[in-house]
């Protein structure tokens, strides 16, 4: 009878210590996701000072390029807080072509540059875009592959919201997207420009502009079918010396097509910030990832227009 009793303490006592050991790791494990998201909001929040500071300055608030401070081609070097780290990367989006906007040779030249042409129907997509991203809806006469997905898919009749929604666009798919990605960008959405006063004519929309500066060179090549030649001039050029205005790319850049001129600026105002923040034993550890995208349009407040934890 006692052996049994002291039997069942003992399994008692057993389940006691493990109970309390599942809940001493479960709380140490939200105790670290919360440290780790913490350190990766400081992440972008250092990026974000870190354009703000760069409007301040003289030399650097006219055009935008990649011997700034915000510019980090690699992500950051790991900086550790306490028990954990934070690092991350930044790119501007005005490097990359804008979904909103591209033209039909512009994707054709992509396809090409990245040797995806066999599979991809650069026509076929842009009417897709187009029709995806159309605010007057279908007219009724617009096929609809989407709805037959399974599961069914929702035309928005509306911009992107999220980058990922370019995947799915008919005649993309996700391994398409992944490699287009690098030179694609759902911002800024195309806005409207304020009409001339006292006209009755609907206001025209602002283009969304490639930075010279920052541009790869597939997306330089792709801006217009005569820019191969001109693009090498450019990213030779801007190696030695950055360009500071579009007057100064006129000037020192020959043959610039007029029709590529006016897709063309040195500055960049939209931004995705890419922070990771890890706190925890190896093995155990609390990661949490977050993707920010700023703008900075408005030079007087930096405005957050796209967040997403992981």
């Amino acid at each position: 009878m006692v052996m049994t009793l002291i039997t069942m303490l003992s399994i008692i006592a057993i389940e006691i210590v493990e109970t309390a050991q599942s809940h001493y790791l479960l709380t140490t494990s939200l105790r670290d996701e919360v440290k780790a998201r913490a350190l990766a909001f400081s992440g972008v929040n250092l990026v974000g000072a870190l354009l703000k500071e760069d409007l301040r300055k003289e030399e650097t608030k006219t055009s935008d390029h990649l011997r700034e401070d915000w510019n980090v081609p690699e992500p950051f070097n790991t900086v550790a807080l306490g028990d954990g780290w934070v690092k991350g990367q930044v790119e501007d989006e005005e490097r990359r072509f804008n979904v909103h906007t591209i033209t039909r040779d512009q994707l054709a030249c992509l396809a090409r540059e990245l040797e995806i042409e066999q599979d991809f129907d650069a026509e076929s997509v842009h009417r897709r875009i187009t029709e995806w991203t159309d605010r007057t809806g279908s007219d009724g006469v617009q096929e609809d592959p989407y709805s037959a997905r399974r599961p069914p898919v929702l035309r928005p009749d509306a911009p992107f919201e999220a980058p990922g929604e370019v995947a799915l666009i008919e005649g993309i798919g996700w391994q398409t997207y992944l490699k287009l990605r690098p030179y694609l960008t759902i911002w800024p959405q195309r806005e409207p420009t304020q009409p001339t006063e006292g006209s009755s004519d609907q206001p025209e929309k602002r283009r969304p502009k490639i930075n010279v500066n920052t541009a790869p060179p597939i997306v330089l090549k792709c801006v217009d079918k005569d820019m191969p030649t001109v693009a090498e001039t450019i990213l030779g050029l801007r190696e030695e010396d950055p360009f500071r205005n579009v007057q100064d790319l006129q000037t020192r850049v020959q043959g610039i097509p007029a029709a590529a001129l006016g897709l063309l600026t040195v500055q960049s105002d939209i931004f995705t910030v890419r922070s990771a923040g890890q706190v925890g034993p190896e093995g155990r550890a609390s990661t949490v990832i977050v993707t920010a995208v700023l703008d900075r349009r408005k030079q007087d407040e930096l405005r957050l227009i796209y967040w997403r934890e992981e």
